[in-house]
Order: structure tokens, then sequence, then C-alpha cells
């Protein structure tokens, strides 16, 4: 997790893709987008790219 937030702190835009497997991805998930959130972080859908 905080390799991710770190990675993204890093640039002024990110994308971040990750995949439902294995497991820990998706129970890491919740934290990182929060951590991400406040840290400033904009969630977009792909389309809006």
């Amino acid at each position: 997790m905080a390799a991710v937030v770190a990675g993204c702190r890093e640039r002024d835009v990110a994308r971040v893709l990750l995949h439902s497997w294995p497991d820990v991805t998706i129970g890491a998930l919740p934290r990182i987008i929060e951590d991400l959130r406040a840290e400033g972080a904009e969630f977009v859908t792909v389309d809006e790219l």
C-alpha cells in the first residue's frame, strides 16, 4: 500500500492499475483509496481520462 501511495506522490498525474487477484489487492484497495484521497487524489473512470 505504501509503495502505491508513494509512487503517486512523486508525480503530478498518476494512473494506478490494480487487478482483482490476488485477494490481498482487493483487501488493500480501501486503504489505498483512503490514503490517496487524503493526499488530494481525484479518481476518474478510464472514459474520463
